[in-house]
């Protein structure tokens, strides 16, 4: 009976690592099998509504899709260069620039063509005021553009100036 005892002393810690074994498998397994089933769905192998991959679209509804994420681009005017001398010490430098106006509607052209020689003496006199140092980086010509839309636009009542694109930009 000692021996019986001895032998149950023995075979206990191991059914109890035996149950704490479980207790870890088992949840580890749950888990891989949830993966693999949401792995399996995603991937389109097993049909569950919600998890299945979106089919593929017809070559005209990726047409449709391309156009509507595309910004729509407004009508363009092309302002003649400008040629200016930039305001610094020497005097000896100068700036040539052409600009496109993004416009919001067609009927603002003829306003800006009626207005021409109030919008270039602007644009003149804002970019002879600047110095070599003012435009040299990329914020200088940013903050330029910027300066240029704001004044062109507080002399139009039919609509506005959306966006200026510089099509040239040279300074010596």
């Amino acid at each position: 009976m000692a021996e019986n005892d001895s032998q149950r002393q023995n075979t206990e810690p191991s059914g109890k690592k035996k149950g704490k074994m479980k207790l870890i498998l088992i949840p580890v397994v749950l888990i891989l099998l949830g993966g693999v089933v949401v792995g399996g769905a995603k991937m389109g192998f097993l049909p569950i509504p919600g998890l299945a991959p979106k089919k593929g679209t017809s070559q005209k509804e990726k047409q449709a899709k391309a156009k509507e994420s595309e910004p729509s681009v407004g009508v363009i005017y092309s302002m003649k260069p400008f040629i200016v001398n930039l305001a610094d010490e020497s005097g000896g430098r100068y700036l040539k620039v052409k600009f496109e106006l993004e416009l919001t509607s067609e009927d603002l052209v003829s306003e800006i063509e009626k207005r021409m020689a109030q919008l270039t003496d602007s644009v003149i006199m804002l970019l002879s005021s600047r110095s070599y140092k003012d435009l040299a980086s990329y914020e200088g010509k940013d903050r330029m553009r910027n300066e240029i839309m704001l004044r062109l636009n507080s002399f139009l009542t039919t609509g506005s100036i959306e966006k200026i694109y510089f099509t040239e930009f040279v300074m010596q």
